[in-house]
């Protein structure tokens, strides 16, 4: 098994009872973590749409090279980068961003998952929104949302 080397605030959240479960990719196990957790962890990509697919409040987390930031962020390219953020057209998973994505306020925004159930069961509601939508049509939908998103940034 791959080991992950822990920061202390992720293992302070262990010793508080929160259970870690690394997973890396778009497989079975990835499926099975996704199905078992209550609030997944999620790099930016096609992953965050998996885990809105199974209903899971997630925190995403995305770093890049600081150029390609910097010209992402001047171009304002689009203002939200988590597909079940953008699908919707809305901030409804928290997205940590750059220097945001640190263990301390990554920590702090999966803890306030877990302390509040309303939110989990509002976010779920609009996960089954999204996969409905998703289902008749998806990939025309899809283009749609990401080339009206990229068609307006491009005019500010």
């Amino acid at each position: 098994a791959q080991q992950i080397q822990r920061h202390p605030e992720f293992r302070r959240a262990e010793q508080q009872g929160v259970r870690l479960l690394p997973q890396q990719g778009l497989d079975p196990v990835s499926h099975q973590v996704l199905a078992a957790c209550d609030v997944a962890l999620v790099a930016s990509g096609t992953a965050t749409l998996e885990a809105a697919l199974f209903k899971r409040p997630m925190v995403i987390a995305y770093r890049v090279p600081t150029l390609t930031y910097w010209m992402m962020r001047r171009r304002a390219l689009i203002q939200d980068i988590g597909l079940p953020n953008i699908l919707l057209g809305s901030r409804v998973v928290p997205e940590l961003i750059q220097h945001e994505a640190n263990a301390s306020a990554l920590v702090a925004a999966v803890r306030r998952w877990l302390d509040d159930a309303a939110s989990i069961s509002r976010v779920s509601e609009k996960f089954v929104g999204l996969h409905q939508s998703l289902r008749l049509g998806a990939a025309q939908r899809i283009a749609d949302i990401l080339d009206s998103e990229l068609t307006d940034a491009s005019r500010r």
